[in-house]
């Protein structure tokens, strides 16, 4: 008995575990849940999910794997609401999850054949520290990990979204 309210405690307190990365995202609030991006080596994960209202979400996150087991914690979760239904891009710097890693991310929504993001990240003077040009996947997002020392708090992100022979479709 003991054993068994350890571990429920501990499936509390942590997060679950499952077999499929998946089922270890899955709760009541968080339904139908698709992975679009996923990086075994940093355990990173962007997916697509339902909200307990119906509304769709795509958020970024790091996870654990041991073994063929995923556990899943939702603290230091960056979600953000969506409509596939419109033209619409989300694109930003942020850490993933509780950890040291930052990276540039986001989705492409309905641009008629947008395939690349090119970006900068400034410093407050306007000076270019980094820059990169990122293919857009399959499933409309980009994802790219950020070189150690850039402070995701204290840069100025420039991006422009190009079709495939480079016009731009959209700038900010």
């Amino acid at each position: 008995m003991r054993k068994f309210i350890s571990v429920i405690l501990f499936c509390i307190l942590l997060g679950c575990s499952a077999t499929k990365l998946e089922d270890a995202i899955s709760s009541p609030d968080l339904e139908k849940v698709s992975i679009l991006y996923q990086d075994d080596n940093d355990e990173i994960v962007i997916f697509l999910s339902k909200n307990a209202a119906g509304g769709e979400m795509i958020s970024l996150n790091k996870y654990t794997k041991t073994g063929n087991v995923y556990g899943y914690d939702v603290n230091g979760e960056f979600a953000v609401n969506i409509d596939r239904d419109i033209q619409d891009e989300f694109l930003t710097v942020s850490p993933v999850g509780n950890s040291s890693i930052k990276v540039f991310w986001g989705f492409v929504f309905n641009y008629q054949g947008a395939e690349t993001v090119k970006y900068s990240l400034e410093d407050e003077a306007g000076n270019i520290l980094y820059e990169s040009s990122i293919r857009i996947n399959k499933n409309h997002i980009v994802i790219e990990k950020l070189p150690k020392g850039i402070d995701s708090d204290k840069v100025t992100l420039r991006y422009q979204v190009l079709d495939h022979n480079g016009k731009v479709l959209v700038e900010r």
